[in-house]
């Protein structure tokens, strides 16, 4: 398809990028980016190689095969980029992708944030199980005294209740496939495949894909989404609350207000583009907490064991971002039950800036806005046994 884009749009698209927070304090991803850029003007294809010479300095023995840091930079570029045109899309007509599996940026027509919301039977099902969530979640309220009765809030909670921002909570729900070769009505979950994009991703790799699995147009949510919601809601009230599956999240949701998310890593969505706000990064296989610097360099990784059986070991995290606006999101979040469920009650805990302070030299704990904290969890379901603040740190 021709592209209109003119040399100058592509100078002053470029140019904003490069100036922008994702990128000014990155000296790295700036390079990186630039040289792309003049690249992919010159060539059809830019190879992995000649990043590696010309980027990074390697010599003409690179092996791609065994030294993924070209990769793992891209990867990162992708991420950053696509937080960019997130939260500053609407400025502009036009995008830069870098397509997975090719490193030749394109300037691709911007979709508009607010575009209308395609009704479907994902659509539907997704409604479905926000109003049994909500219904359920009216009944605990109502028919139990075990309710919290505490007034007392924390720092983390000053945002979303002191102020008339719209307040979202969303619930991280699973992406599905459906056995397309079954006769029956079978529906799959490939833990490597939370999105649309990993779809797209693994048909590109696999020709046969497509054949064998196709979205599914329903969606389930795990028990500590329903149940962290409970935990939380005595806590905003009376703040009035919207809830939305993390499927069907929007753009213009960031800009709307401040967004709480309860769910797994898994989870995420278009809330994973802001992690790249954070120091924190995670990996699914092996289960895996990382630390980096402002290029991306790993200063610390954690890594657990995954146990068969009802015994967990886990990671939790809460990560308080600015988002859009200065709206504020909160992720609660864990690699399973355990670690989600405990992110959540950390950040509810009374004695949680005590805790801090044991932890980290950070002062003021109670006044502080954004910031980032990793827990190590061990426990059986929804409750933890053992939990301590292995990393935090103020954004």
């Amino acid at each position: 398809m021709p592209n209109s884009i003119s040399d100058k749009e592509k100078n002053e698209i470029l140019s904003k990028i490069l100036e922008s927070d994702e990128f000014k304090d990155s000296s790295r991803y700036q390079e990186l980016l630039s040289y792309l850029a003049k690249k992919s003007e010159e060539c059809d294809s830019v190879k992995e190689i000649d990043i590696a010479i010309d980027v990074f300095g390697k010599d003409s023995n690179f092996d791609p095969s065994s030294d993924p840091q070209v990769r793992s930079y891209i990867s990162n570029l992708r991420k950053k980029l696509e937080h960019f045109f997130l939260t500053n899309g609407e400025k502009f007509n036009y995008r830069i992708e870098i397509p997975k599996g090719h490193y030749r940026i394109e300037y691709l027509p911007n979709k508009s944030a607010t575009s209308s919301f395609k009704v479907n039977r994902r659509t539907y099902s997704a409604i479905l199980i926000i109003v049994i969530a909500s219904a359920l979640l009216y009944f605990l309220i109502s028919h139990f005294s075990t309710v919290p009765k505490s007034n007392y809030r924390n720092f983390i909670w000053d945002d979303f209740l002191n102020n008339q921002n719209r307040l979202t909570i969303v619930l991280g729900d699973y992406y599905i496939l459906t056995d397309k070769n079954s006769l029956d009505r079978i529906f799959i979950r490939i833990p490597y495949i939370n999105s649309d994009k990993d779809y797209e991703k693994y048909a590109t790799e696999d020709p046969h894909f497509t054949d064998k699995y196709d979205k599914a147009n329903i969606t389930y949510l795990r028990p500590s989404s329903v149940y962290g919601l409970y935990e939380i809601i005595n806590t905003l009230h009376p703040q009035k609350i919207f809830i939305k599956l993390a499927s069907e999240l929007q753009w213009k949701d960031f800009e709307n207000g401040n967004i709480i998310f309860i769910g797994t890593v898994k989870n995420l969505y278009k809330i994973d583009t802001l992690l790249m706000r954070t120091n924190v990064r995670y990996h699914i296989s092996p289960y895996t907490i990382s630390i980096v610097d402002g290029n991306e360099k790993i200063k610390n990784t954690y890594s657990l064991s995954w146990q068969a059986g009802r015994y967990q070991n886990d990671f939790g995290l809460i990560l308080k971002i600015q988002s859009y606006k200065n709206n504020s999101i909160l992720i609660l979040s864990g690699f399973s039950e355990v670690g989600i469920m405990e992110s959540i009650r950390t950040a509810l805990d009374k004695n949680i800036e005590q805790k801090i302070r044991k932890v980290s030299t950070v002062t003021n704990v109670d006044s502080l806005k954004h910031f980032e904290m990793v827990l190590k969890v061990e426990g059986v379901e929804l409750t933890a046994f053992r939990t301590s603040i292995i990393y935090f740190n103020k954004l």
